[in-house]
């Protein structure tokens, strides 16, 4: 519940980093739901008026899937790919770079570690609880306060500013910091819990 498929996500990072090395793709990616609780809505205000006052070639990817697809922002830069089975993400993970969630209210949130373990910089909120083991400010990506537009749109200018190479130094910090957890030594974790009574 609380870990990653590592060996899922570490094959992703090993199968799309060497072309992210040549040329990082500067693209966001959000993957989940579109509900308001995951910040979606915030992400796509943030992005449309992010390009509006500072145009750059970055777009957003959103991967899933909302209850009216009538909400999903027309913008030439963000694109709805819809519901992915896991087995498949590979695809998208080899053309995007910055793994984005802003989430109101996010018990744990294992997205994050997944995407950190496929080697993704993070974006996230302060409410996105995952980030607090996967994200180290500056170092991996970069947080911002829950339902703060402005601040949102400061954390996407943070990543246009990067250099290709510092993107890149990013990720492999990323797939780094993801390796602290894993289902193995997650289970001794609650196997030890369990047997402290």
């Amino acid at each position: 519940m609380y870990s990653a498929n590592t060996e899922l996500f570490d094959s992703f990072y090993k199968s799309s980093i060497s072309e992210k090395e040549k040329k990082f793709p500067h693209r966001f990616l959000y993957v989940g739901r579109y509900i308001e609780i995951k910040g979606i809505y915030d992400t796509w205000k943030s992005f449309v008026e992010f390009q509006q006052e500072t145009p750059s070639d970055w777009e957003l990817w959103c991967i899933g899937k909302g209850e009216n697809p009538d909400e999903f922002p027309r913008h030439p830069k963000i694109k709805d790919i819809g519901f992915v089975q896991p087995s498949e993400l590979i695809k998208y993970i080899n053309q995007t770079g910055v793994f984005v969630l802003s989430s109101l209210d996010e018990h744990w949130g294992v997205v994050v570690h997944e995407f950190a373990c496929a080697g993704y910089p993070l974006l996230c909120s302060k409410h996105a609880q995952a980030a607090t083991t996967f994200l180290k400010e500056g170092i991996n990506g970069y947080m911002h306060e829950t339902s703060n537009i402005e601040q949102l749109k400061n954390t996407y200018r943070k990543f246009v500013a990067l250099s290709d190479e510092q993107l890149i130094e990013m990720a492999h910090q990323s797939h780094k910091i993801s390796e602290t957890i894993t289902p193995e030594t997650w289970s001794k974790t609650v196997w030890n819990f369990c047997n402290m009574n």
